[in-house]
């Protein structure tokens, strides 16, 4: 099932992944990831991180999973942004949320047009009361899932090699 939204760049459009979009997947995530979390530059613990986890083998596993789905956000063969979600997958600290959304990437160049708002809205859509973690210094992430209607629910650390990272636990479950 894809959905259709229109920006001022011309028509998105959503759609779930294939195996075809691995390589796609992996290079906007590795470029989104080292965007957002290389403030500092890069260290070995960041490359390291991409290198094994933001691999086109890593998400052909994903696609794999049937507990996984990730939705790709696409105008024409190029490829935009994508929202990997754990289905199933109940949150720590709310028990309403089921489907933690992993992962809502996009493209540096298109942050603001809405791409991120309609992957939001067709993982809801997907997957029902939706939870996910945002690092605490990603300020841009959390003011757009607040915008959007997500609560803090609680806190977590996300492990970079050996190295904590606090990130906020945010769910759009009724309060």
């Amino acid at each position: 099932m894809a959905t259709h939204s229109t920006t001022a760049d011309g028509a998105i459009v959503i759609r779930q992944a294939v195996y075809d979009d691995a390589r796609a997947l992996a290079a906007l995530g590795m470029l989104v990831f080292l965007h957002t979390y290389a403030v500092d530059g890069i260290d070995d613990e960041l490359a390291a991180h991409v290198q094994h986890n933001l691999t086109p083998e890593q998400f052909e596993d994903w696609l794999a999973d049937p507990r996984q789905r990730i939705l790709v956000a696409v105008r024409g063969e190029r490829l935009l942004g994508f929202a990997r979600l754990a289905l199933d997958q109940p949150c720590p600290a709310d028990r309403l949320a089921d489907s933690e959304l992993e992962t809502l990437y996009v493209h540096p160049l298109f942050v603001g047009r809405g791409i991120g708002r309609a992957l939001l809205a067709a993982s809801r859509a997907h997957a029902g009361q939706l939870w996910l973690t945002v690092w605490t210094h990603n300020r841009r992430a959390r003011a757009f899932y607040a915008a959007q209607g997500m609560r803090e629910v609680g806190k977590t650390h996300f492990l970079l090699g050996e190295t904590p990272h606090l990130n906020h636990v945010l769910s759009d479950s009724p309060a």
